[in-house]
């Protein structure tokens, strides 16, 4: 079961937010602490937190309720859309009936009302907050970027107006904007958008119509091409060792500097070095590395072979005199322990990533 409990997350820029989901829609919803202190944004965390479990605690006076009538029947008093209050009967005396038919009309009222033609923004919408309801946050996150565009190109429009010539428009308007701060080239330039990135965005569009289709808000699939771009870089170059292990160097502890002084802590990035030495020796995806657990990963126990004896090393003592230590013995073994720092290989180790 997906959670909806607050939490915080740190954006690019460094500052905190609070990411949370409403519980009756599950939309992502996201609250700027407006700090890049961890311990502040814990503690606008908390408060937040319980300003929602108050919220929570507090009936909403316009919520649809059940009651029953003088006659015994089990009615729905609610509100409408112009405020006006209406009454819904379900028919039956029985309480256990009434409240199963009550959920199912709430449920009912809860839905977007229908448009006799839908525009490409209310479509985008509803298939956007299906995504974020059903999908992890790692497929709804990125596609926010995707969504924005198109409502501020093509929202206006109605469904049955996208047609070749407007998703042709659409690509080339989309490639007179801007890219983002994380693609800016090394002169600090932001250049114009990709085709493909506007590729991206109408793969988004095009599957929000067939939802669309699915649930008969429309009446047929969309039929527009999209053509892609040649990529503007080539994503099968892929990294030779010497930069793998360069990479794997920059690992290792180092100084952090604060304000041009070094400050009493050192950086550790063992878990980066982890990920990658993880992902050469598996070539797993990203999501399942991040989502091991410990009882998949499987290490033989140690087997023991025999034991040798050391020879034992005379040393002088404090007051002058020589001593020699007594027996002392050695184990070795089949197998070796496994050696967390050293990384030490062992023979017949591996991680269950399980199928898929």
């Amino acid at each position: 079961m997906k959670t909806t409990a607050p939490y915080l997350r740190q954006r690019k820029d460094g500052i905190w937010e609070i990411a949370s989901k409403d519980p009756r829609t599950g939309k992502a919803k996201r609250k700027s602490t407006g700090t890049r202190d961890e311990v502040e944004a814990e503690k606008a965390l908390s408060a937040f937190t319980s300003k929602e479990a108050a919220d929570a605690a507090q009936p909403d006076p316009d919520a649809p309720r059940l009651r029953q009538r003088t006659d015994g029947y089990w009615e729905t008093v609610y509100k409408d859309e112009g405020g006006t209050k209406r009454r819904h009967a379900h028919g039956t005396k029985e309480r256990a009936g009434a409240d199963a038919a009550h959920e199912v009309f709430v449920k009912e009222l809860m839905k977007p009302e229908i448009p006799e033609r839908p525009t490409v923004e209310w479509v985008v919408d509803r298939y956007y907050e299906y995504v974020c309801r059903e999908k992890k946050e790692t497929t709804w996150e990125p596609m926010a970027a995707n969504v924005g565009p198109l409502k501020d190109r093509l929202g206006h429009l109605f469904w049955d107006e996208i047609v070749q010539d407007v998703v042709d428009d659409y690509i080339h308007w989309r490639m007179e904007k801007p890219r983002w701060t994380a693609h800016q080239d090394f002169d600090r330039q932001y250049g114009t958008t990709s085709r493909n990135t506007a590729c991206k965005d109408l793969g988004v569009l095009r599957s929000a119509l067939n939802r669309a289709r699915q649930n008969r808000y429309t009446s047929y699939a969309p039929d527009f091409t999209i053509k892609k771009g040649k990529p503007s870089r080539d994503t099968k170059v892929w990294l030779t060792m010497p930069e793998l292990q360069r990479m794997i160097a920059a690992c290792a502890p180092a100084p952090i500097y604060v304000n041009g002084k070094e400050i009493d802590r050192v950086r550790d990035r063992a878990h980066i070095e982890g990920f990658l030495r993880i992902s050469l020796a598996t070539a797993a995806r990203k999501e399942a590395i991040l989502s091991l657990t410990w009882d998949q990963v499987y290490i033989p126990e140690p087997q023991e072979k025999r034991l040798v004896e050391v020879n034992p090393v005379s040393a002088q003592g404090a007051d002058g005199e020589v001593r020699t230590a007594g027996k002392s013995f050695e184990a070795t073994y089949d197998t070796p322990m496994f050696d967390v720092e050293a990384g030490t290989h062992i023979e017949g180790a591996y991680i269950d990533f399980g199928e898929g």
